[in-house]
């Protein structure tokens, strides 16, 4: 799911040094890019098989078609960003509403953020990501979709923080334990075993992964939308 998981100082030692862009003219719901994004999935996930996770320097090269030079790649996982059914899936398995506070790890074009705050109605909605570029984008399209609903919405209701996640003292984490009650996400098996010291200092939350389980966790549903394995994590237990 995610490019936005490492840190400058990982991404340094990559084989690879192309990322991928294509997906950069995405406009939040766009359904071409949707099916883009499962394509491409399908073929990452086909080139990591066996391997728990992405790899930069196993990528088939017909892949390096749909990057872009421009920005590093990240050793952690691809940045795909979910189908809206499948974002929406993540949600309702988690039975989002207006008293959840709700925070999406690597947050890219912010679609699941704008999903939980337009369609699930959350009192609040933080993104989080590295990457600046859909940290600004995001922004602005929260700044649009506010104005086109003539103010209606509190600008508080939906914000993007820019932070490594990889960084566990960040005081990103800090806020998801005190406020959050549904966290979400879309990373990759090594993304997601690296995160997991971190994901149990999540106290009471309810954790929904796309496409991979938590290593050595139990979900307590487990559903399927486009191909996509969706896993509910109820953290109450920790």
């Amino acid at each position: 799911r995610r490019w936005a998981l490492c840190s400058p100082r990982n991404m340094a030692h990559s084989p690879c040094q192309k990322s991928m862009r294509a997906l950069r003219h995405i406009i939040v719901g766009d359904v071409r890019a949707d099916r883009f994004s499962r394509r491409l999935f399908n073929r990452f996930q086909h080139n990591s098989k066996g391997n728990n996770g992405f790899d930069a320097g196993r990528l088939d090269p017909s892949l390096l078609s749909a990057m872009d030079p421009g920005m590093d790649v990240a050793s952690l996982s691809p940045y795909l960003p979910v189908p809206h059914p499948v974002a929406h899936c993540m949600l309702e398995m988690a039975d989002a509403g207006p008293r959840d506070v709700h925070y999406e790890l690597g947050s890219g074009d912010g679609r699941v953020n704008f999903c939980a705050v337009q369609e699930f109605g959350v009192a609040k909605s933080v993104g989080v990501e590295i990457d600046s570029f859909w940290i600004q984008r995001s922004r602005h399209e929260w700044k649009k979709t506010r104005l086109s609903l003539n103010h209606h919405l509190n600008d508080d209701k939906l914000s993007f923080i820019q932070a490594d996640l990889m960084n566990s003292q960040h005081s990103v984490w800090r806020s998801m334990q005190e406020e959050s009650t549904i966290v979400t996400m879309y990373f990759v098996s090594n993304a997601l075993e690296m995160l997991e010291p971190s994901f149990q200092n999540l106290k009471n939350k309810k954790i929904v992964t796309c496409g991979y389980p938590i290593p050595n966790w139990t979900p307590e549903k487990i559903d399927k939308k486009h191909g996509l394995e969706i896993r509910l994590y109820n953290t109450a237990g920790l």
